[in-house]
């Protein structure tokens, strides 16, 4: 009985809470791409599809449960890993919008690729080979990290990922000017939002104990993540093709 208590209350949670990325990011990648087709749309909407399916893989990582714990333990890791790796397709974006004034290069894209899926590699070896990662009867299926994977993921994260974003940043109010700027700066203030829900989402998954985090993480990550995919989405998109 415990257990179905614990099992009924994640698929709620789930279905409440992280059923409206899939199909909000899935519709904005639709729409880039049916509205225009070249680099930037294609590396937005990868970003916005990559989201998707780190939350459509919670569902099999409580479905599991049943049949397999480590099955299960297996779709979560994946649920992260896809979840970071999501994370780095918008400093390439970044990247990309410092490139505008020059010819389409898609092999220069290739290295940002390569070493986007290097550092989020970390949560292989961090969260799965090192344990890094709770996510089992002990915890009522709640995931849980380890200081040490959390302290690992907010370096690597802020490294590579926000360091990164705010030099670019940087650079692009150098070479936009009046509107475009204004989108720019949209953009930009958008993407640090994305970047704060990733720091909630850490820290409430190490301190799950903690009444602080799990009110925080339930009152920033829903709305300040749907704020921060509308504001990618419109800031750019409907002049920058």
């Amino acid at each position: 009985m415990l257990f179905q208590n614990v099992f009924i209350q994640r698929i709620l949670i789930i279905a409440l809470f992280q059923t409206w990325p899939i199909v909000y990011d899935l519709f904005l990648a639709h729409k880039l791409i049916k509205r225009a087709k070249n680099p930037l749309t294609y590396v937005i909407a990868t970003y916005f599809v990559l989201y998707s399916f780190a939350f459509i893989l919670r569902y099999p990582s409580i479905f599991a449960i049943p049949i397999s714990e480590d099955l299960a333990y297996l779709f979560y890791f994946l649920a992260w890993f896809f979840f970071i790796f999501s994370q780095g397709f918008l400093v390439i974006f970044s990247w990309q919008l410092n490139q505008l004034a020059k010819p389409v290069n898609y092999k220069k894209m290739i290295p940002w690729i390569i070493l986007n899926l290097i550092f989020s590699s970390y949560v292989i070896w961090a969260g799965f080979i090192f344990k890094g990662i709770r996510y089992d009867v002990g915890t009522d299926w709640i995931p849980v990290f380890s200081v040490q994977f959390a302290i690992i993921s907010l370096i690597i994260i802020s490294f590579y990922i926000v360091f990164p974003h705010t030099i670019l940043s940087f650079q692009l109010f150098k070479i936009f000017q009046g509107e475009v700027r204004r989108r720019i700066t949209r953009y930009i203030l958008a993407v640090y939002l994305e970047f704060l829900i990733v720091y909630v989402l850490i820290l409430y998954n190490t301190f799950v104990a903690n009444q602080v985090f799990e009110v925080l993480n339930l009152a920033i990550s829903v709305p300040a993540s749907l704020l921060s995919a509308y504001f990618i989405y419109k800031s750019l998109m409907e002049r920058l093709e």
